[in-house]
């Protein structure tokens, strides 16, 4: 077995904290309730970027839970809260913080970027897990926040400030009731969907009502409409760029006349005659066909065509 399998194997081993998630709908079940009942109905096999990726999320985890421990502040981490009448409602809270009056809960996300409002995914999540605390725990105030780290750049942000609210818990109460039920009658008809840039990591979009333009193969690709807006721009910027490059270099040259060393201010201009080979493939493929179709190379590439 070499290196690569050996970690992959390691990192199918679930979660003994999480117990079986098959018996219950957890907070990350309601980002999108289709999504959330196909993993316990029909689990993808992951594969090994993505796992690597959900250890991100656990390095995350480790990072703040070791700051914690040593600034001794007081907290339970993967705090189980079960819905006192529902079994099936139930989560995992990741840090969890009590005094005398309040509790507060403290989701973390480890990103590739940090968004500039928090997902409705993350947002669900946290109000799900006040909404359990507050059946639990009556007498207390309960409050919330996720944090989250990029690991790659270090950056760190936290989205503060969430309070229980029981029309909102209602909801993600009733969407995990409709999850449990559709798992009871292996049935995902009636589930709501949720469009987001999630999708994007989603093993289950190929089929999803939700995904495509009026059913045809057209993706919907709203729910990253900035991100197309930022390649239009980008890409009107890279004309404007070249064409503006053009016309200074002209300039330039032109200036500079028969000498070929100039300055303007502290930037050295310098002008130099260079050679490169390259083969007229026209030329030699009518002169040498056989040749030709012997050592040609054909090497695919992608074409993003935006309108």
């Amino acid at each position: 077995m070499d290196l690569k399998s050996i970690i992959q194997k390691s990192l199918l081993q679930p979660k003994d904290e999480l117990g079986d998630r098959s018996t219950y709908v957890g907070a990350s079940d309601l980002g999108c309730e289709r999504k959330g009942c196909l993993e316990k109905l029909a689990p993808s096999q992951k594969s090994f970027e993505t796992l690597v990726r959900f250890k991100r999320g656990d390095l995350a985890e480790s990072i703040v839970k070791e700051a914690l421990e040593n600034c001794n502040i007081s907290h339970v981490s993967q705090l189980e809260s079960i819905h006192p009448e529902k079994p099936h409602v139930r989560a995992h809270l990741d840090f969890t913080f009590t005094n005398r009056n309040e509790i507060g809960v403290l989701e973390c996300k480890s990103v590739s970027f940090i968004p500039k409002e928090p997902y409705d995914g993350w947002e669900k999540q946290i109000y799900y897990q006040m909404g359990l605390l507050a059946l639990n725990h009556r007498k207390k105030k309960i409050k919330g926040a996720v944090i989250a780290l990029d690991l790659q750049t270090g950056d760190v942000r936290i989205f503060n400030g969430y309070k229980h609210n029981p029309l909102i818990f209602r909801e993600l109460e009733a969407s995990a009731d409709r999850i449990w039920q559709s798992l009871q009658n292996k049935d995902i008809q009636n589930l709501k969907t949720n469009r987001s840039a999630l999708c994007s990591y989603c093993q289950y979009r190929e089929n999803c009502p939700a995904f495509f333009v009026d059913g045809s193969t057209v993706v919907d690709l709203s729910p990253i409409q900035k991100d197309v807006d930022r390649y239009m721009d980008a890409k009107l910027l890279e004309r404007e760029g070249k064409s503006l490059s053009f016309q200074a270099k002209a300039r330039i040259q032109r200036f500079l006349g028969q000498f070929r060393t100039g300055r303007a201010g502290k930037t050295l201009i310098e002008v130099s005659e260079r050679q490169k080979e390259t083969l007229d493939s026209k030329a030699f493929k009518s002169a040498h066909p056989d040749l030709f179709e012997k050592f040609k190379k054909t090497t695919p590439y992608t074409v993003l065509t935006v309108s």
